[in-house]
């Protein structure tokens, strides 16, 4: 028989020195691949952070008006089903409306229209919490818990928009707001 060839030598394998924990709030030790930070350089990044997070804003808001998301469909949308369900009103005041009866006759007449509501107050009120509503009753006016508020027909319910609680229709179960350009906008309770 052949002599035995002994087993080469084991090789050494390099093992990893434990390393202590960083503590809270503390930078880990600089590798040899990343020089440290300087602290104008993390000074810098602190300060553009505000400014970085508005670009960021910017770029999604801009990414998605390119994507097309940005269309409000009036059938899914809440503000512009409260406004579909209010009657249609001309955009300028004190106009004449004119209508063909037939050919050569036409009618003129002076309409009292109001303005369209805006979008912000279409919003405001589709968004706004009706808590309760109290119809009015023996020379009181109408109350509700408007976004937690108590309010009077009169009171002002949002200020940076001038919106009014306006009245309560007990018929239809709905309360009315009017803003400041006279638009009103109904909502259902």
């Amino acid at each position: 028989m052949a002599p035995a060839v002994p087993p080469p030598p084991p090789t050494k394998q390099k093992t990893a020195t434990p390393t202590a924990a960083t503590p809270k709030g503390t930078a880990p030790a600089p590798t040899a691949a990343t020089p440290p930070a300087t602290p104008s350089e993390t000074l810098n990044n602190l300060a553009h952070a505000p400014a970085n997070a508005v670009n960021k804003a910017k770029d999604a808001v801009n990414a998605r008006a390119a994507s097309g998301q940005s269309s409000v469909d009036p059938v899914t949308d809440p503000a512009a089903k409260s406004a579909a369900a209010q009657p249609a009103a001309t955009a300028s005041t004190g106009s004449t409306g004119v209508a063909s009866l037939s050919p050569g006759v036409s009618a003129t007449t002076a309409l009292d229209a109001v303005p369209d509501a805006s979008a912000a107050f279409r919003s405001f009120v589709a968004n706004a919490k009706i808590g309760g509503v109290v119809a009015a009753r023996a020379g009181r006016p109408p109350v509700a818990i408007i976004n937690g508020r108590l309010a009077r027909a009169g009171d002002l319910v949002e200020a940076n928009l001038g919106i009014i609680f306006f009245s309560v229709d007990d018929e239809k179960n709905q309360v009315i707001f009017k803003d400041k350009a006279g638009a009103t906008v109904a909502r259902r309770f």
